[in-house]
């Protein structure tokens, strides 16, 4: 009663053996002070970093499904405080863990990542579960791709060797479904194409399965700090008019550029 009455969370029995009994008890434990507004009582606080590295013996399914009850149940912000805080984090999502010991906080992108989904699912609305992972991956993938540019690859070379490079080193902490992956996939896929805008694209892009949470990506990296701000606009407006006006927007972008192949075609059309 009295713990009730101060709001302390307290483990019953021996904290560091009923972790080692199982480890998962100290997510459960987070997931309990953030639902909750509990205060851990010492001893239950100070073995999670301790007994952290017992998680690595867990397997990557249960991981991933302890991960997924983290992340959508309306506190996704504050469990990512409390996992990094108590040393956990690395156990779960290792790139997210690794940017946030470099920079001493997280990429801003992934704040409003978390913060927008405990506020979709605080006001009942539905989530996509590729959607935040997608997002907490986000800037290492960006910085991945940067340096397999700087060895000489081509551009579309260098996005899909980062894509697979940050998807492989997740996959190593949490088992995540293919059907997950190929969605995260697919909303990285899009942003080029969204960002450039032209003629013959647009329209094709509108009408992809994916293309709002493409289009919802593409807002959160603007927001984020992302010189994209005209493009999201511009994206923005189109989804507010009938057929024929978006034609007329379309109609207006910029035709894309010919390739080598169908330049060479057309030199030898005009001889």
């Amino acid at each position: 009663l009295e713990d009730i009455k101060n709001r302390t969370l307290r483990i019953i029995g021996d904290a560091a053996e009923r972790y080692r009994e199982d480890p998962v008890r100290m997510l459960r434990a987070i997931r309990l002070m953030t639902k909750l507004n509990l205060q851990p009582e010492p001893e239950t606080e100070e073995f999670m970093p301790r007994l952290a590295p017992l998680l690595a013996e867990i397997s990557s399914t249960r991981l991933f499904e302890e991960l997924l009850k983290m992340l959508y149940r309306g506190q996704a912000f504050d469990n990512v405080k409390y996992l990094a805080e108590y040393n956990i984090l690395p156990y779960l999502l290792p790139i997210t863990a690794a940017s946030l010991f470099n920079e001493k906080k997280l990429s801003l992108i992934s704040q409003l990542g978390l913060q927008n989904t405990d506020d979709r699912v605080n006001r009942g609305k539905s989530i996509n579960p590729a959607f935040l992972l997608s997002v907490l991956l986000w800037k290492d993938l960006q910085g991945r791709e940067q340096a397999f540019r700087q060895q000489k690859h081509r551009p579309a070379t260098a996005f899909r060797m980062a894509m697979d490079a940050v998807l492989s080193e997740q996959l190593n902490a949490t088992s995540i479904p293919k059907r997950i992956t190929l969605m995260m996939i697919e909303i990285w896929r899009m942003q080029y194409p969204l960002e450039c805008l032209r003629h013959k694209q647009a329209m094709a892009l509108a009408g992809q399965k994916r293309f709002r949470a493409a289009y919802d990506f593409l807002l959160l990296r603007s927001e984020s700090g992302e010189p994209l701000e005209a493009v999201a606009d511009w994206w923005t407006h189109f989804q507010t008019l009938d057929a024929g006006a978006r034609e007329v927007m379309v109609q207006a972008l910029p035709q894309a550029e010919n390739t080598p192949k169908k330049a060479k075609e057309k030199q030898r059309d005009t001889k």
